[in-house]
């Protein structure tokens, strides 16, 4: 799809991305870091879900209760972002948000491995502050060095990096599953997916 597009832009007088918007060291950064947000966290959520409702057999509506929590800490992160921006700068502000989102995923590795749900509270909370900071300071210098008449492509392709990464990611999770546990193993509870013994008579 991606080489389908790049294609079609190559053969018309007036692309829809013009080729220029590549050589801006700005914007091609901001789009980076926002497709390695979405890359990381998105397939950290598809991950977690498995995790609350197959091992911690919680159902679907609770799951979708704690990832609440997320996009509080998302929401939170967000709106001191921009005191974040202002003490550290843009770049140092995106290095620390994939920082604090990295050490979240190693809480949330450790609850799964664990089996803890308030780990993995902590993971998602740190996870959502992380990626709430680091987004908007993604988005405030891939957007810096545009003019008025370019904002509207320039924030179009940082989101379009984002929704890039979390189809990337979520794609290849779900081959990997499908690859790992092609029988559906890993929808069964552990203690399932053992074959018993038969008893004899």
């Amino acid at each position: 799809m991606c080489s389908g597009f790049l294609a079609v832009q190559r053969s018309v007088a007036v692309p829809l991305v013009p080729p220029w918007v590549w050589t801006v060291p700005s914007l091609v950064l901001g789009a980076l870091v926002a497709l390695v947000l979405t890359f990381t966290t998105s397939g950290a959520s598809v991950v977690g879900t498995l995790f609350l409702q197959q091992v911690l057999d919680l159902t679907a509506a609770v799951s979708g209760a704690v990832f609440l929590v997320f996009s509080a800490a998302v929401a939170a992160g967000s709106a001191v972002a921009s005191g974040v921006v202002r003490r550290l700068g843009r770049v140092a502000a995106m290095v620390a948000g994939l920082v604090v989102v990295g050490g979240a995923m190693s809480v949330s590795a450790l609850a799964v491995d664990r089996r803890s749900l308030v780990l993995f509270l902590v993971g998602l909370f740190v996870s959502g502050s992380g990626l709430g900071v680091a987004s908007v300071a993604s988005t405030a210098h891939g957007t810096s060095t545009t003019a008025d008449d370019n904002a509207g492509l320039f924030g179009g392709i940082l989101n379009a990096a984002a929704q890039i990464g979390t189809a990337l990611l979520t794609a290849a999770l779900v081959a990997l599953l499908a690859w790992r546990w092609p029988d559906g193993a890993a929808s069964r509870p552990a203690s399932s997916a053992r074959p018993e013994h038969a008893q004899a008579p």
